[in-house]
């Protein structure tokens, strides 16, 4: 019988069907909205998220005639809303792109260490615990009501009864024990919470609940289905990319990016917090850190410089990233000198500041856009360079980089990537949705169907060539990287100081 596999992302939800030996049979996409303003909201509407799995879950009943061995979950990480005791939203899904939560940060700076510790997630406002906070003191909810640390518990709780999310997702939350699994003691205490607010926490990839009758009728799979709530994205994506070894590093470029390395345990730095650890499932961790501003960075510039580009591409039939391709490679390593820090929407991790933004240096009479566009690709691998350095210091050497993701369609920033981080990268074939096999994997590990020699075992079937590190450029990026990291240190208190400036004195220009 079938696996159906659904990934609920920012932008997407996506369903894979896959048959016991791996196999995708089938697979489509459902767009979903992300409402956000000048504010700093980023909120995405709940009911919308139901409505589109349903959907999705109906096109995959159509195709499987309603049987399916199991429906497994991921989905994106970091969001948060507050549910009444009926577990019907008092909020919209509070998400990582919103802002509004980080004036509350402070509030667990004397805690931060200790919460690190014990929870693996730095203090970062892209958190739900800030999120819950946040939103308990905007809504003052009455007592009894229910917190949601995902996006998963609502769409779940519709399909079978149940608030509950996985522990790899929560994990993502700061508000896990990352080494009993536990909701943390010290969080919940933090956020105010009490037992009965909590959903209830399931080892996703091997526990599960069953689809109702009603969500049966719904959706036209059989009742009682077995709907697994799975993984994080994020651990989705490292074993789909097949990031399965402490000697591969998974590299995910999309909209933001991120480096993980996979560990049979936590590994955490030191006071400085510069990456996470995260259960990724199947009783490993996932260790790295993730950059709000990658693909992002290059969409505006398209908007902004690029816009004869973009009428190119639509009215010629050419593929957007071939001409990005071309018009990087016309610039050199070092972009003829100008270098950028894509620190757009602030930043999470390694430098942890929500109020740092984008700036350019270097730039002269003779800058093109080109020039522009390759500094920006460049910031972008100096940045998860930046991560890469502090996992090395805590023994964490990869020798390879296995990626996915948008942005790696683009061959040059392919080889940027290669040159930066100074090792071989693999990419995942065309075609090949890397979060959806992630899900297939994950579970047939949990039911024993395959092993992790299995596993890894599908490197060659998943993975093709994408760059090789050329030694001249590894050695003058390496340079490089060392007047990049000076730049951002010059900045930092200007950044911090000019944004108060901001807000105190031009509130009413920006």
């Amino acid at each position: 019988m079938a696996i159906v596999v659904v990934d609920i992302g920012t932008t997407n939800i996506k369903t894979g069907i896959f048959n016991e030996d791996g196999r995708l049979l089938h697979s489509f996409t459902e767009r979903v909205t992300l409402e956000v303003d000048a504010s700093g909201r980023a909120e995405q509407n709940p009911y919308e998220i139901y409505s589109k799995v349903v959907s999705s879950l109906r096109q995959a009943a159509k195709f499987t005639k309603g049987e399916a061995e199991a429906i497994f979950f991921t989905s994106q990480m970091h969001s948060a809303m507050i549910l009444d005791r009926e577990g019907e939203p008092l909020s919209g899904l509070v998400t990582y792109l919103d802002t509004r939560p980080s004036q509350f940060i402070d509030e667990i700076d004397a805690e931060s260490y200790e919460l690190y510790q014990e929870t693996g997630c730095p203090p970062l406002y892209v958190y739900p615990l800030i999120k819950i906070i946040y939103l308990r003191r905007l809504l003052n909810p009455r007592a009894g009501f229910k917190v949601a640390v995902s996006v998963k518990e609502f769409p779940l709780f519709k399909l079978t009864g149940h608030l509950a999310v996985d522990v790899s997702t929560a994990s993502g939350a700061q508000m896990v024990d990352i080494r009993s699994l536990k909701w943390s003691e010290k969080a919940i205490e933090i956020a105010g919470l009490g037992e009965e607010n909590l959903p209830e926490l399931y080892i996703g990839e091997k526990e599960h609940l069953e689809l109702s009758s009603e969500a049966s009728t719904l959706t036209g799979f059989k009742k009682a289905t077995p709907i697994y709530p799975g993984v994080s994205d994020a651990g989705a994506h490292s074993f789909g990319v097949i990031a399965l070894e402490r000697n591969v590093l998974a590299l995910n470029v999309g909209t933001s990016a991120a480096i993980r390395v996979t560990e049979p345990s936590p590994v955490l730095d030191g006071r400085h917090m510069r990456f996470f650890s995260y259960y990724a499932g199947n009783s490993r961790w996932i260790v790295g850190g993730a950059v709000n501003n990658a693909g992002v960075a290059v969409e505006w510039f398209l908007r902004n410089f690029a816009t004869a580009e973009e009428i190119v591409s639509e009215t010629a039939n050419i593929d957007r990233f071939t001409l990005l391709d071309i018009e990087t490679r016309l610039s050199p390593p070092g972009a003829n000198g100008l270098v950028f820090l894509p620190y757009l929407t602030g930043e999470r991790f390694p430098i942890r500041d929500p109020y740092f933004r984008g700036a350019f240096y270097g730039a002269s009479l003779s800058t093109t856009r080109n020039d522009m566009l390759r500094a920006i690709m460049e910031g972008v691998a100096f940045t998860l360079k930046m991560i890469l350095e502090a996992l090395k210091e805590h023994g964490l050497n990869p020798l390879l980089t296995h990626g996915g993701g948008g942005g790696l369609r683009i061959g040059t920033w392919r080889q940027i990537f290669s040159d930066v981080f100074g090792m071989p990268l693999y990419v995942v074939r065309e075609h090949v949705e890397p979060t959806l096999v992630g899900g297939w994997i994950h579970y047939s590990l949990a039911q024993n169907r395959i092993g992790y020699r299995e596993a890894l075992a599908l490197k060659d079937e998943i993975l093709d060539g994408g760059a090789e590190p050329l030694a001249q450029n590894v050695e003058f990026y390496s340079k490089y990287f060392y007047l990049y990291f000076k730049f951002y240190q010059a900045l930092k208190e200007y950044s911090r100081e000019f944004h108060e400036f901001r807000k105190s004195l031009l509130k009413d220009f920006f």
